[in-house]
């Protein structure tokens, strides 16, 4: 179970949103959250990841338009009552199946061919420089 510092009880009720689509953008999240609250929700798991909320991008990069779009979401969120669990990584960033959805081979920041620092996808957990700066 979880609790708070103050030993009170928090009892997670929501959803794994993961993300809004890119037409949407945080109109999206508004009406996932208006909907979540007013049916006395108050957790939501999210994606940081190609959705739109990636703070990191391509070549380590910081997406300003990105970190605004988190900043709202994060302050709905608050103001409707939703905590948020964030998931910092997507698995499609070192999915290299051309079937799938993944984009190891289009753009994903941890390519060595984008500008990455790793040769193939299962270099990530094993190289000592993908770790270190997944851990920063």
């Amino acid at each position: 179970h979880f609790v708070y510092n103050d030993e009170t009880v928090y009892f997670p009720i929501g959803e794994n949103v993961c993300w809004s689509s890119k037409q949407n953008g945080t109109y999206g999240y508004d009406h996932y959250f208006t909907k979540l609250s007013e049916n006395a929700a108050n957790y939501a798991r999210l994606w940081l990841s190609w959705n739109g909320l990636a703070v990191e991008i391509a070549n380590f990069k910081i997406s300003l338009p990105n970190t605004w779009r988190l900043d709202y979401v994060v302050q709905l969120a608050e103001k409707l009552g939703i905590k948020l669990l964030m998931c910092t990584e997507s698995f499609n960033c070192f999915n290299s199946v051309s079937k799938m959805s993944g984009f190891w081979n289009k753009d994903c920041y941890y390519n060595k061919k984008f500008g990455g620092i790793i040769e193939k996808p299962e270099d990530f957990f094993t190289d000592e420089g993908a770790k270190t700066d997944y851990k920063m």
